[in-house]
């Protein structure tokens, strides 16, 4: 379960005050997580309009957006039946599966979290969760800010082309690297029917923690062996 893996780090003492959960659906993972952290404020980010009343009868504070790099509009793909719990595969990226062949497209407005975060006087976080279907590196790209307090990300990474156009894994490594995060745990797989490896829940740790080292791992911040901004050692 992806929450043993939080507990691990919760060992390593690891307690956040303030938690983000970006791709809320029906607000299940923060109810699970304010059972890992019942100290913390949670706040939810949910881009599907369908989930307001669920969210709202969970007691937790939220906003109804979509999110992404930069303001503005965006082609969205949404299942018909007009559900909440029955779309968790709605996205900015066209689910590769049989369930979105008959879909709804919608040009919705696109908030950055940052832009989120300052309005609704959230924070600051020190966790945050992010699974919206794909579209996990435009939502990184634009919470900048909201990161600098940010010590532990969850996210899901894909690891076959679920979502038609969405960034792959190597892209999602890439952009944390240089926001300054670092692969900690593999918290979670989902397999096909045949099973192969569709999708990761991973964890990334800021470089500069603390969870990095002998209070927690035994070793340092991986190196990412570089010189002059190349990895050269590492290229043929």
């Amino acid at each position: 379960m992806p929450e043993d893996a939080v507990k691990r780090l919760q060992v390593c003492g690891f307690n956040p005050t303030n938690v983000l959960d970006v791709g809320a659906n029906v607000g299940a993972w923060s109810k699970v997580y304010k059972g890992v952290f019942p100290a913390a404020n949670f706040f939810m980010v949910e881009g599907n309009d369908k989930c307001q009343g669920e969210l709202a009868a969970s007691g937790v504070p939220f906003e109804i957006s979509l999110v992404g790099r930069a303001e503005g509009n965006i082609t969205y793909h949404r299942r018909k039946d007009g559900t909440c719990a029955g779309s968790t595969g709605n996205s900015v990226f066209k689910e590769n599966t049989h369930i979105f062949t008959d879909d709804e497209v919608v040009v919705s407005r696109v908030r950055t979290i940052d832009n989120i975060v300052a309005t609704r006087q959230v924070g600051p976080f020190q966790f945050m969760k992010v699974d919206i279907q794909g579209s996990e590196v435009p939502a990184l790209l634009g919470a900048r800010h909201t990161l600098e307090t940010v010590d532990v990300v969850l996210t899901e990474a894909p690891i076959m082309n679920y979502n038609q156009g969405s960034p792959p894994f190597t892209v999602l490594t890439s952009v944390l690297n240089h926001l300054g995060f670092e692969i900690f745990d593999i918290a979670d797989m989902a397999r096909s029917e045949k099973g192969l490896l569709m999708q990761m829940d991973v964890l990334w740790v800021r470089r500069t923690s603390a969870l990095w080292g002998p209070g927690c791992t035994g070793y340092p911040v991986p190196s990412h062996f570089t010189h002059n901004g190349k990895h050269s050692d590492w290229m043929p």
